[in-house]
């Protein structure tokens, strides 16, 4: 039997994978049977509340977690009832940072594109039922999941992982952009070694596209474009052999088109902007920003004064109130932000879809076309388009001498991307990898060449 050598594995915004390296072979693992997307997982965190002081909180990843979430993201527990909080002569003495006397906390925790808050200098840790958990610690609930997975089909612990890593994590820009991009490799570093990794090498994800691919000789440009990063590599190809001569990379993404299109057609239904007079607009801009994607709950949840802005919208709005409410405390976030995230996916086929959620209370059926979506992708297709013209002059490559695209990830399926992309290197030129699975097959490959 072939021998292990590592693991690829790729932690992306929204979905992640990872293949099995072995001496002769590479095995893209299957993580959920029977699924659509058998060989990627959505790149989820679920937390739920220890039962006792000092206890671990039970955790799950993927399609695992939205399965718990679904039947524990109602649960909540007020602080006058919590176990983490003391009674001394009836005042309340608590660790939780989130203790309130009227408060009360989610018994449960789905957090959602973890690697777009990498780079971020302000999230140092959050907080739930008097515990801090890191960046590292909430990413290592995913690595673990798949490194168990990936264990259970190899039959070994294997404790070697090449993880990848964009050109450029979200927020890594300007003049700390190598700060930045540093410190987000460090803590995915760091998270490979919480989930049980001994040997963590990183490699940059769009280098990996390109390997263990039949290629012709010659310059070969790989597009990596996912939920929450876009990059570039261009590659000189020569005898199955290839050497990156350029990368190039931008914080753009899918998370960030959903949380547009948002703003554009759910916000207005929800009356977010709706006047209060001189009392101001009737929900607060910071809780307006959060709220437009599922990785943003984690900012209101912690907070206080979210239960000030749900009591206003029962007043003035509440059938709005109702939606809220059911996305924060009643279970149904997953659904809901993957309501936007389906009917975006759709207009890659079509030119109209609609954004469904359906759940006790709550009806919304809103129309979306493709033209709303490509100008709200638009602006972004200029910036993506830059930084291909910009790998290739770096390499003092022309678009006339590039022989292969490889085109990957889950955005690349945007009609708007792909017209671009024929545009600049004529469509015959162009070949679409698997869009989840490449990144993690070409990092089994790199792992092949460190440890084979």
């Amino acid at each position: 039997m072939s021998r292990v050598v590592g693991y690829g594995l790729d932690f992306g915004t929204t979905n992640s994978s990872v293949a099995v390296a072995y001496e002769d072979r590479i095995d893209v693992v299957e993580l959920e049977s029977g699924s659509p997307m058998a060989w990627s997982m959505p790149s989820l965190a679920f937390l739920h509340r220890p039962l006792d002081r000092g206890g671990r909180p039970i955790e799950a990843a993927g399609p695992d977690a939205v399965q718990r979430f679904l039947v524990s993201g109602a649960q909540w527990t007020t602080c006058q009832r919590c176990d983490f909080v003391e009674w001394e002569r009836g005042r309340a003495y608590s660790d939780c940072r989130q203790f309130s006397p009227a408060g009360r906390c989610l018994d449960s925790r789905l957090i959602a594109a973890l690697k777009s808050e990498l780079a971020n200098p302000a999230f140092e840790q959050t907080h739930s039922w008097g515990t801090d958990f890191t960046p590292a610690d909430l990413v290592a609930v995913v690595l673990r999941a798949l490194k168990r997975r990936a264990d259970d089909v190899c039959g070994e612990d294997v404790r070697r992982v090449v993880l990848g890593y964009p050109v450029a994590f979200v927020g890594a820009s300007g003049p700390d952009y190598e700060k930045l991009q540093a410190r987000a490799e460090e803590v995915l570093e760091e998270a490979g070694r919480l989930a049980g990794f001994d040997e963590v090498e990183l490699y940059p994800e769009p280098a990996a596209v390109a390997l263990g691919e039949a290629v012709l000789d010659g310059y070969v440009v790989t597009v990596d474009f996912g939920g929450g990063t876009f990059d570039v590599a261009v590659i000189e190809a020569s005898d199955g052999e290839g050497e990156v001569v350029a990368l190039q990379g931008a914080a753009v993404g899918g998370e960030l088109f959903d949380a547009e299109l948002f703003e554009m057609k759910i916000e207005p239904l929800l009356g977010f902007r709706d006047s209060l007079g001189e009392k101001g607009l009737l929900v607060p801009g910071w809780f307006r920003r959060h709220f437009r994607t599922m990785s943003g709950l984690k900012h209101l949840l912690g907070e206080s004064a979210v239960h000030d802005v749900l009591a206003t919208l029962a007043v003035h709005r509440p059938d709005a109130h109702a939606i809220v409410d059911g996305v924060l405390f009643g279970g149904h976030a997953y659904g809901f932000y993957r309501a936007v995230e389906q009917a975006k996916i759709a207009l890659s086929d079509s030119d109209r879809s609609q954004i469904v959620f359906r759940r006790p209370g709550i009806d919304l059926s809103i129309p979306l076309e493709r033209r709303e979506l490509d100008a709200v992708v638009g602006p972004y297709m200029d910036t993506v388009e830059k930084q291909i013209v910009k790998a290739l002059d770096d390499a003092g490559v022309d678009p006339t001498d590039v022989v292969a695209v490889l085109r990957t990830g889950g955005s690349s399926r945007l009609r708007l991307f792909v017209e671009r992309l024929d545009d600049m290197f004529g469509p015959e030129k162009v070949r679409t990898r698997p869009a989840f699975t490449s990144v993690a097959h070409g990092l089994a490959v790199a792992a092949q060449a460190f440890w084979g």
